[in-house]
């Protein structure tokens, strides 16, 4: 069985996997150098690796189903040049989105690549963009948010340890519902009201974040909308549970609080919690991808993954998307 994603740095990414950006000199563009000067010859150069990731590249801008992505959003990644000279990096078309650029290298050592973005995004979801130099391959992957998420039609909203909590998304505040799945065969499907953040700027102080995970899906690759909308159908649901890294099929809850702090409900027992699906609608996107709208009612205990306290949880809802992507 695959492990449970830590979905607040996956998708959401989770969200995720893309923050790890570096502030760097950016290297001069149109293959032309300080001064005037130009430099000859194709630059040699590969990924700075880091944090178990293949590269930092971290795109930023907002990528939304059916938005024109043109001028406003780019893709960043260091580098380490071992030969000065012109460069040029494709991701090629994902999704409908290309992220390109060229430029020139005047002197080795590490160096910021800046990819404008091009295009308007199909389907919402994560994607994987190929990232490849002449010394290696890496990918980076892109959240799009689906152009349903309009003001008040997800949100979150819980009371722990007494203090209330409530987010929605709207255009406004930089929130999305987003969507994501992790495993091959069998997977565990996820949603969550997120911020979006940008670039490799962190999540600001006093913002919460909540991922729902539900598991396991099997034979996904086969298995059929109506499968996948069945998968959601109204019930009650138990939480999932982890013996020395095997995981049971269930539900978990991950929760960001405004300290930055993770709290999870896999982490300790749930004794006396509930949740229970009240609706799943499904519907397609602009882009004609999947998702079933969830609308979830839960209570739980919240384990903090660092130091093992404990918050108790009343009162909970959410309404998410799950996407077959």
């Amino acid at each position: 069985m695959p492990n449970l994603p830590n979905s607040l740095s996956i998708l959401l990414s989770i969200f995720l996997m893309a923050l790890f950006g570096c502030s760097k000199e950016y290297s001069r563009e149109n293959g032309q150098a300080d001064g005037g000067q130009r430099v000859a010859g194709t630059a040699l150069y590969s990924f700075v690796t880091g944090s178990g990731v293949c590269s930092d590249a971290a795109a930023t801008g907002i990528f939304k189903t059916g938005v024109n992505v043109t001028g406003t959003a780019f893709l960043r990644v260091t580098v380490n040049v071992s030969q000065p000279g012109t460069w040029t990096m494709t991701t090629g078309t994902v999704n409908g989105i290309t992220f390109s650029g060229t430029g020139v290298f005047t002197s080795p050592g590490r160096q910021t690549i800046v990819l404008p973005a091009t295009g308007t995004p199909r389907r919402d979801g994560v994607h994987v963009f190929p990232l490849r130099s002449p010394q290696m391959e890496c990918n980076v992957m892109v959240v799009v948010s689906p152009a349903a998420a309009v003001a008040d039609d997800y949100y979150y909203r819980m009371t722990v340890a007494g203090k209330p909590y409530e987010q929605h998304v709207r255009e406004d505040n930089n929130y999305i519902a987003s969507s994501g799945v992790d495993g091959v065969e069998e997977v565990v499907a996820g949603a969550g009201i997120v911020y979006n953040t940008r670039d490799d700027d962190p999540v600001p102080p006093g913002v919460t974040q909540l991922v729902i995970t539900k598991a396991l899906l099997y034979d996904y690759f086969n298995v059929t909308e109506a499968g996948f909308t069945a998968f959601f159908a109204k019930g009650d649901y138990p939480y999932a549970t982890r013996k020395e890294f095997v995981y049971t099929s269930g539900i978990t809850i991950r929760w960001q609080d405004e300290q930055g702090q993770i709290w999870d409900t896999i982490s300790g027992d749930q004794p006396g919690s509930s949740f229970s699906i009240l609706s799943a609608e499904p519907f397609r996107d602009g882009g004609g991808a999947y998702y079933v709208k969830v609308k979830m009612r839960f209570s739980c205990r919240l384990y903090n993954q660092e130091t093992g306290a404990m918050k108790q949880v009343t009162g909970g809802e959410m309404t998410g998307n799950f996407g077959k992507i």
